[in-house]
């Protein structure tokens, strides 16, 4: 493998224009940063670096990111951990999305105030949002009235796991511009055996929140309550109190206190309590090692999977998972073993009990 560091501009620097690479690891997440770090020949430009490109040893481009601050390690080597094109999107902007019909006007939305207020034509910015042409806005799911402080990124992944979407960005070092890429996942279906890959035991798992609600507090005596969100074992959500059924209820209140009714509270609640239930989707993570010989070697993030479990040798469907995680890398020279994890990984979890 062979790095490279590139200024604000996209030029390369050069006398670090093919630095051999000797370790590296690269996580690419479908709605999380990635996670890449390497170590290589010297860096020896006094410049500070914005990009960095890890190629192939032919010079075909693998993974681009933002170039950090690299350092120096005591054999001379050059340790580097990148950042993610992806963050900066952890900006905030601050407007107004009202009379959208679509996931994907949403979005172009939030790019042109993200180019206005955060970007300031800094970079050329591309974003492709053609694979969301036909993803609609749920009324339930979206409401804005007002003008309304927000990070883009937390926004973005909000959206993106409500309606099952995954980003990923790329350095177009020919146009000289960053893509954003953000398509559709469960494009493909894969059946998987989950015990072939040692996953014998699977355990129930969920986030301490599985049901939220706003509430208005007008005056402090008259109570509106808003939309119950409600998650369920097969990672969909509901406002159907009667469709729920993991068990025991980990419920979750959003209050509002107000002395008058000029405004859509309601809809600020609603947003607060969806939020806290999208993040609790597809919260397990099975962890799968892929060897190149196997079908698993090629799949990217259009792929969900159908889980299967085992048990008394009977063969049993478990849910549906999206393709969380892709991890490749070297370590001594050696390329490791390809790693794909299913589902989304959240720290916070509890076990339920389904009906």
């Amino acid at each position: 493998m062979i790095l490279t560091f590139y200024d604000k501009n996209f030029i390369a620097l050069s006398e670090n224009s093919s630095l051999n690479v000797g370790d590296w690891s690269l996580k690419r997440n479908a709605v999380d940063y990635d996670d890449f770090s390497c170590t290589s020949e010297a860096f020896s430009e006094e410049i500070q670096p914005t990009f960095a490109v890890l190629k192939e040893d032919n010079g075909r481009y693998k993974y681009g990111c933002f170039a950090g601050i690299p350092t120096l390690n005591i054999n001379n080597q050059t340790v580097l951990q990148g950042s993610d094109l992806k963050t900066y999107f952890n900006n905030e902007i601050y407007a107004k999305f009202n009379n959208l019909i679509s996931i994907r006007a949403l979005f172009n939305a939030i790019f042109i105030a993200f180019e206005t207020q955060v970007n300031q034509s800094s970079f050329d910015l591309e974003f492709d949002t053609s694979d969301l042409s036909r993803i609609y806005l749920d009324p339930l799911v979206f409401s804005d009235t007002k003008y309304t402080k927000y990070n883009v990124w937390e926004i973005l992944v909000k959206y993106m796991k409500y309606y099952d979407i995954y980003c990923y960005s790329k350095l177009d070092l020919i146009n000289k511009k960053i893509i954003y890429y953000f398509k559709k996942t469960n494009k493909n279906i894969l059946g998987i055996h989950l015990w072939e890959y040692g996953i014998k035991t699977v355990g129930k798992l969920l986030t301490s929140t599985n049901q939220a609600q706003g509430i208005v507090n007008l005056n402090g005596t008259n109570l509106t309550y808003c939309t119950n969100y409600i998650l369920r074992s097969d990672n969909t959500i509901t406002t159907v109190s009667t469709e729920a059924d993991i068990y025991p209820i980990k419920k979750k209140f959003f209050i509002k206190e107000v002395t008058d009714e000029l405004d859509d509270y309601a809809s600020e609640v609603n947003q607060d309590a969806l939020s806290a239930i999208v993040e609790a989707r597809f919260n397990e993570s099975f962890e799968i090692s892929v060897d190149d010989s196997q079908y698993l070697s090629s799949v990217d993030f259009t792929y969900s999977f159908n889980c299967y479990i085992k048990k008394s040798n009977i063969i049993t469907f478990y849910k549906q998972l999206p393709l969380g995680s892709i991890y490749e890398g070297s370590i001594g020279g050696l390329e490791q073993q390809k790693k794909l994890t299913l589902g989304y990984k959240i720290d916070d979890i509890v076990f339920y009990i389904s009906k």
